[in-house]
């Protein structure tokens, strides 16, 4: 290449589309888990890089694929009290990742960040008096989810050098305090 060639400008921007698959909260794995953010979902998202190693990125996803649970329902004197939740709206998602090596086909990552997630809670009290079954709404109300969680993987380039692919493992911490696994699978492009 003659020196006098012009170098290619540095990345510093990338799109991507991200599927993330979750455990099924319906397993036996967590029983007990009543997962009201964290979840299976498709994502869009956009990345800054800051240096060639530091790039913190922000996304937004589909609520997550379940779509109604219950955290408990508990016998009362008056009839059965339930606590509910139903997920609504976007999922977003923000991370600070430090990816390894320069300008090499295969990038190992670290990332850390938070998930945020809206749902309904809502509290009911239903009763049969007299023969007659009587359900009371007593709370509705949208809450907000913030959930930490990292991860680790590796960005691989193929074709022109700009497209990539970028698997991941990631933990985040639960609804109800417990480590979710999570397997991300993302497709994008610097530029």
């Amino acid at each position: 290449q003659p020196a006098d060639a012009p170098l290619e400008s540095p990345r510093t921007w990338e799109v991507e589309l991200t599927r993330q698959f979750g455990p099924s909260m319906d397993s036996l794995i967590f029983p007990n888990d009543h997962e009201r953010v964290i979840g299976s979902l498709m994502s869009l998202g956009v990345g800054h890089f800051f240096s060639t190693h530091l790039r913190a990125s922000a996304s937004v996803g589909s609520r997550r694929s379940r779509t109604f649970g219950a955290e408990s329902i508990e016998p009362r004197p008056a009839g059965l009290h339930y606590m509910l939740y139903d997920p609504r709206g976007a999922v977003l998602d923000g991370a600070v990742t430090w990816q390894f090596r320069d300008n090499v086909f295969f990038h190992p990552f670290v990332s850390a960040g938070v998930n945020v997630g809206w749902y309904h809670h809502v509290e009911r009290q239903d009763s049969v008096v007299a023969g007659a079954y009587h359900a009371e709404e007593l709370v509705r109300e949208t809450r907000m989810e913030v959930r930490p969680l990292v991860s680790v993987g590796a960005k691989t380039y193929f074709r022109n050098g700009r497209w990539y692919m970028r698997p991941e493992l990631a933990a985040a911490v639960g609804s109800t305090g417990s480590v979710v696994p999570l397997l991300r699978i993302g497709v994008g492009v610097d530029f």
